[in-house]
């Protein structure tokens, strides 16, 4: 338009040119610019999703959940008090596994992931740490929220109301009486786990 105008008037010359040329390679320039600013921050977005997310399941993985736990270490048992974690383990994922093969096996997994992402979607990060092993932790606020989920977990495990999600779980909360670490109260979360697992294979055995 510029250039329009001034060939109308007249008044075209090579200054009038060169700076339209220098206008135009200068827009080039910036939109550039920001084009590569753009995908350059894209590339950050997708290298951190790979970083710290599990690539079967979606969940935040152990690098992430790692630099969680340090980061509640480092504020001492003191600060964390009333902090709580759930950790998780499938049940029956080798027999899954030698049945029915490998491919249903890591479905078995996406199914229980999915299921604990969705029931822990309000209360906290669900980390999967292991093959088969999960944890979630959340903070003070979330302790009633929490206790509400174990329950509903208890009654959908032991009744066996949806086949493809079965796991075993324990549940602890951080207290200065029980806990000289953060690390005290997940492995409570673990021995509660694991008794919880052998009540399950009790009660399906009888």
């Amino acid at each position: 338009d510029l250039l329009k105008y001034h060939f109308q008037r007249g008044k075209v010359g090579s200054s009038y040119i060169g700076t339209l040329v220098y206008i135009i390679c200068l827009m080039l320039y910036i939109s550039k610019g920001i084009f590569f600013n753009l995908m350059k921050g894209k590339k950050a977005e997708l290298y951190e999703e790979l970083a710290y997310h599990d690539k079967m399941t979606g969940l935040w993985n152990r690098t992430a959940y790692q630099e969680y736990l340090n980061e509640l270490l480092d504020l001492g048992v003191e600060q964390t008090v009333g902090y709580g974690v759930f950790a998780f383990d499938l049940n029956n994922l080798k027999k899954i596994n030698d049945r029915y093969g490998h491919d249903q096996g890591d479905q078995y997994i996406r199914d229980n992931a999915d299921y604990l992402n969705r029931e822990m979607e309000h209360i906290g990060k669900v980390y999967r740490t292991g093959g088969d092993e999960f944890i979630c932790i959340f903070t003070p606020s979330m302790q009633v929220k929490a206790r509400a989920c174990a329950e509903r977990m208890e009654e959908l495990v032991l009744k066996g109301r949806d086949a493809r999600i079965n796991f075993s779980f324990g549940f602890a909360i951080c207290e200065l009486d029980k806990d000289k670490s953060f690390e005290d109260t997940i492995r409570r979360a673990d021995v509660a786990m694991y008794a919880y697992k052998r009540r399950h294979k009790a009660e399906r055995v009888e």
